[in-house]
């Protein structure tokens, strides 16, 4: 029977690691009752007991701040076990918390361990060396481990089987914004009354932009859509417009302005190696045990790396981004990650020269950023790999 002593912390990822690298019998959480709950502790348990069949877990309260109380405590527990079926892990925890747990634990001869999240291996500090450890959680258990709850992604299936037709048609349209906000706009005009009806047949008459220069919807646009398969039959006549969408998550895509910057930088994500369960559109309830399901946060695309999540925005408009959208980004990625997350923006505004300030503030706040001349590049992926990967 192999026990575990973890000292709970705020950062999920340092109460998660831990147990999955060492993956013991008995999980020994010693937390203080001021700052954590009960559920903040079973909530983590059920995240690793998904990977651990049998999995039990102990409680234990005490004050991180008294030294002499986390030394008795921790030398008492493996003195009434013995000390080699009890292992400690440092990762989390109060910096006295983790002093006092070393020297209780060496002091017992139990073996004593450190958890390095940033290059994802466990160091056996007794023999003073590493023992590399693939991590296989994914997004799901650290929303769970919050005491969350993950109600649902896009159909992972469905991007997979119109994955050549939708990366092509984002992007296409990522180099033709202007053209296919008006089409956009015109065609949400009309898509509410089929969705009443519950028709995939389009049609439509012609109308004039606003500032009457253009006829809506644009037509080379709708024959790329047509191209890709997205729509069939496009026909036209001197005043209408004529097609039938190919299915209804198509008629949803071509209502949206905005879901294709998302799509483009999911395709992006699934053709890196380095990443894992990559998803788009997360809707999360972070407060799964009121059983009350409440989407708090939804969030346009995210993966694994390594074991480090990656939460990504994405803001299709031209126009600037706003503080708010700097917050909110900033919040959901510390939620899940804390320091560890990966958070990126990504915009096709020019924020990196006509909005310096902002840029510099994402820049201050941890969040990396890419706009419109990364997301036009030619290497947007490669953009993407640096950020992840970086050391």
């Amino acid at each position: 029977m192999k026990y575990l002593i973890v000292f709970f912390d705020r950062s999920t990822l340092k109460n998660i690691v831990p147990t999955l690298a060492i993956a013991p019998d008995v999980i020994k959480y010693f937390y203080d009752p001021d700052v954590f709950s009960y559920y903040d502790i079973y909530s983590t348990f059920e995240a690793c007991r998904k990977y651990i069949p049998g999995l039990r877990f102990e409680v234990g309260a005490l004050d991180e701040h008294d030294y002499a109380q986390v030394y008795e405590t921790v030398e008492t527990m493996i003195n009434h076990t013995h000390p080699d079926e009890v292992c400690i892990d440092l990762t989390g925890g109060s910096e006295l918390a983790v002093i006092a747990g070393y020297e209780a634990g060496m002091h017992c001869g139990c073996d004593v361990y450190y958890t390095d999240i940033w290059k994802n291996h466990l160091f056996w500090l007794n023999k003073r060396k590493n023992i590399e450890s693939v991590l296989p959680f994914d997004m799901e258990d650290l929303v769970t481990a919050f005491g969350g709850k993950l109600l649902g992604y896009s159909d992972d299936d469905f991007l997979w089987k119109y994955q050549k037709s939708l990366f092509t048609m984002s992007d296409y349209l990522i180099h033709r914004l202007n053209r296919w906000l008006r089409t956009s706009q015109y065609l949400q005009k009309y898509n509410s009354r089929l969705r009443q009806e519950n028709r995939l047949h389009f049609k439509a008459p012609f109308e004039h932009s606003k500032n009457d220069t253009q006829l809506l919807p644009d037509m080379t646009l709708l024959e790329e859509f047509q191209k890709q398969g997205l729509i069939r039959y496009l026909s036209v006549n001197e005043k209408h417009v004529e097609f039938a969408y190919a299915n209804v998550k198509m008629m949803d895509y071509m209502s949206s302005y905005g879901v294709w910057l998302e799509l483009y930088t999911y395709y992006h994500l699934l053709r890196m190696d380095a990443v894992r369960d990559v998803h788009t559109s997360l809707k999360v309830d972070w407060n799964a045990h009121d059983h009350i399901e409440i989407i708090g946060n939804e969030i346009d695309v995210t993966c694994m790396y390594k074991s480090r999540p990656v939460i990504i925005s994405c803001k299709q408009s031209t126009g600037p981004i706003t503080a708010d959208t700097l917050n909110e980004l900033y919040v959901v990625s510390r939620r899940i990650g804390g320091k560890y997350a990966i958070p990126i923006l990504v915009t096709c505004s020019d924020m990196k020269t006509k909005h310096l300030a902002l840029y510099l503030k994402a820049k201050e706040m941890g969040i990396h950023l890419l706009d419109i001349s990364d997301v036009r590049s030619g290497s947007f992926q490669e953009c993407l790999r640096r950020i992840i990967t970086a050391k």
